[in-house]
């Protein structure tokens, strides 16, 4: 009799798909695609408005999803 483990499957039955980050707040979720949306729309914004490369920006916001899109958006400006 073998016994079987785990850490004995062969690398295709071990492979999981690379994840891309989702964000998960007060029970709402905001799939990767439309938070991708949103942080190009606000570093649109952001860049529409004068800040560049090496301006410091500074948010007062409560914790919620839109707060971590602008801090993605300031970040790849």
């Amino acid at each position: 009799m073998a016994l079987s483990y785990p850490y004995q499957r062969s690398p295709q039955e071990c492979y999981v798909p690379p994840m891309r980050p989702t964000l998960h707040f007060q029970g709402q979720t905001t799939p990767p695609d439309t938070f991708e949306l949103n942080w190009r729309r606000s570093a649109a914004a952001l860049q529409a408005a004068g800040v560049g490369d090496g301006d410091v920006v500074a948010l007062m916001m409560r914790n919620s999803p839109q707060a971590i899109e602008l801090m993605v958006a300031a970040r790849h400006l």
